[in-house]
């Protein structure tokens, strides 16, 4: 019966998530790997938090493995919220789980799992403000994470043309929300600015106003190996997963597809920015998995047939395989 396929069994099984999270822990502390990619500098802000992070190495990648553990139970938040897929299942946890555990570049310490909450807690509120009469308070506190998160990563400041995009496609885009957007992006700032100046660490503003005036693009020596083919492998499965929406969107309520159009735009504006800024791609490739979680979760729990079983059968092989190649290439 289609019904008892591997895929049905993997969306609606109690097991999938545990089994998941007991083979991330497999793969991130007791696999040899081979040293990731060295990242550029986040931003003098990240400098001087890690100083307080003097930690034996095996335990700051037990605290990063908690923090994009928890950053992954969190979708389970949104798809509950706003029921982005017509059945409860656990499958957008487990495939952003999944694909950080395959992704050897995510295990050790970084500011992107940090990120990567923020980023996930800001899109909370962004849709949290659909049709509201009053949507001052959510926007404000999904800019207001935005610019946390942006402390640690100026870049984000690119998305905030993204958001202005969420709020129209939510409807909830007036003067007073804007403003109040751009309040709460600000807060961060403020209180960043004001501990600078009592603790006499001006400094720390040259990292905010010098990281546009030299702005890197197109640096592909960062895109090498199997991170192009990761890449590559999600962006080609997120795609399947969109013409799939585009084609079968009718089946899903005015709501959810709003929702899920603004989730198309994010997967573009981000792919757009790892092809630009290819030097942060831990940053971008994190953000592109909550993405992936969504739109390939929605793709394999409404489709129930012999060809999307037989796709995600192979979508798993082939992700396990770019994995294992990762370790020796």
């Amino acid at each position: 019966m289609e019904n008892d396929s591997f895929q049905q069994q993997v969306i609606t099984g109690r097991l999938s998530l545990p089994a998941v999270i007991i083979f991330a822990v497999l793969l991130c502390f007791f696999i040899p790997e081979t040293k990731p990619v060295v990242e550029t500098e986040y931003s003098s802000l990240w400098e001087v938090l890690n100083k307080y992070f003097v930690l034996n190495d095996f335990v700051l990648r037990i605290i990063n493995f908690c923090l994009f553990l928890f950053a992954g139970l969190s979708m389970l938040i949104i798809d509950h919220a706003y029921s982005l897929i017509r059945i409860r299942t656990t499958i957008p946890a487990v495939l952003f789980v999944l694909m950080f555990a395959l992704s050897i570049n995510m295990h050790t310490w970084q500011p992107t799992s940090i990120i990567v909450i923020l980023v996930v807690f800001s899109l909370y509120f962004l849709m949290r403000s659909y049709q509201q009469r009053r949507p001052m308070g959510s926007i404000y506190h999904a800019w207001g994470l935005l610019g946390f998160a942006s402390l640690l990563f100026p870049d984000l400041i690119i998305l905030i043309p993204l958001y202005l995009i969420g709020e129209y496609i939510f409807q909830s885009l007036t003067l007073k929300s804007f403003f109040a957007g751009i309040l709460g992006f600000c807060v961060p700032y403020l209180v960043l600015y004001t501990y600078m100046y009592l603790t006499d660490q001006m400094w720390l503003v040259n990292n905010y106003t010098d990281i546009y005036n030299s702005l890197t693009t197109f640096n592909f020596s960062y895109l090498q190996g199997t991170r192009v083919v990761m890449l590559g492998f999600i962006v080609f499965v997120n795609l399947v997963s969109i013409i799939n929406f585009m084609i079968n969107n009718h089946k899903d309520n005015i709501k959810t597809r709003d929702y899920l159009f603004f989730v198309v735009w994010l997967g573009i504006f981000l792919l757009a920015l790892i092809i630009l800024r290819p030097q942060y791609f831990n940053i971008y490739y994190s953000l592109l998995l909550i993405v992936n979680s969504i739109f390939v979760g929605h793709f394999f729990a409404v489709s129930n047939t012999k060809v999307t079983n037989l796709f995600f059968t192979n979508a798993l092989f082939v992700s396990v395989v770019i994995y294992v190649c990762s370790l020796f290439l």
